[in-house]
């Protein structure tokens, strides 16, 4: 199978990442256009391809339109790609979008495209090196006719690729960003919660990401509840109890969250640790509940 001639809209992290990746693989890059002339010229430098200036310019130099735009934009570029009367018979268009699915891209179907939505699993703080990419999920949903050819892509990008069905993007992309987006939050948290203590950010950051890279590692070797370690693991009853106290007094801010991921993580150890009831009765009873609880542990005991 021949490397189709690739153009892209969007010259944005993803859209360099993947332009980068695939020129590394021996994919042709036949243009790049963006909104600002400035951003598509840069791009087109870093990429060393031709800028596109219009719609019609991209769809007759390629074989296969690669789509990195915001997911707000994606109707309307569709809509301007299709209208233009450029568009091929049997052309591939791929958008990159985590939750929007293939079908916002009906217009260039209607045209004679064959349409698809090819997410790369990854964070992309900053445009990536093609190494870089190598080892990337990419998750597919579209026209099955296509489907070999995205295989072939994502393969010599040296990355692995898993289907999905239409209606179950946008939660799919919800649990991604609970694992991506919201892992740096929690992050942030537990860094202001040190802060408060009197720890350095650096200091902080350093030691809670110390911490975060033993905790993926245990995540590597097995099953997300064979992972857990702490308290709610345990069962600790007074070493949950005198968190809640603290973040109550001290950063309350940030109590419900705690009682949220603590409630999630009894659901997950359930299964394995059988009764947790008297450490799900301290992260889901009131104050006052959870007072009585453990004034009554205390006197049976």
């Amino acid at each position: 199978m021949k490397h189709f001639r690739i153009g892209i809209i969007g010259p944005g992290r993803v859209g360099l990442s993947l332009g980068s990746a695939l020129k590394a693989c021996g994919y042709p890059l036949y243009g790049v256009m963006g909104r600002m002339e400035a951003s598509s010229s840069e791009a087109a430098t870093r990429l060393g391809c031709a800028i596109a200036h219009s719609y019609r310019e991209i769809l007759e130099r390629s074989d296969l339109v690669l789509l990195c735009v915001p997911d707000k934009n994606l109707p309307q570029i569709a809509c301007s790609l299709a209208s233009s009367g450029a568009v091929k018979e049997e052309q591939i268009f791929l958008h990159v979008s985590g939750s929007l699915s293939s079908e916002v891209l009906r217009p260039l179907k209607d045209a004679g495209g064959r349409v698809g939505s090819l997410h790369p699993l990854r964070a992309f703080a900053a445009p990536l090196s093609a190494p870089d990419m190598a080892g990337t999920y990419f998750s597919f949903e579209g026209d099955t006719n296509i489907r070999p050819a995205v295989e072939k892509l994502t393969s010599d990008l040296k990355g692995f690729l898993f289907d999905l069905p239409a209606d179950g993007k946008a939660l799919y992309h919800a649990g991604a960003c609970m694992a991506s987006n919201y892992l740096v939050t929690l992050f942030a948290v537990a860094r202001d919660i040190f802060q408060r203590l009197g720890i350095p950010a650096d200091e902080a950051s350093k030691a809670i990401l110390s911490l975060v890279r033993g905790t993926v590692a245990n995540l590597a070797l097995g099953a997300p509840e064979k992972a857990l370690t702490g308290p709610v693991a345990r069962g600790d009853e007074e070493t949950i109890s005198a968190h809640l106290d603290a973040l109550r007094s001290r950063a309350p801010e940030y109590l419900q969250t705690y009682l949220t991921l603590g409630k999630a993580t009894l659901d997950l150890l359930a299964s394995a640790n059988g009764d947790m009831g008297a450490v799900a009765a301290l992260l889901t009873q009131s104050e006052d509940q959870r007072r009585t609880y453990l004034e009554a542990r205390k006197n049976h005991s």
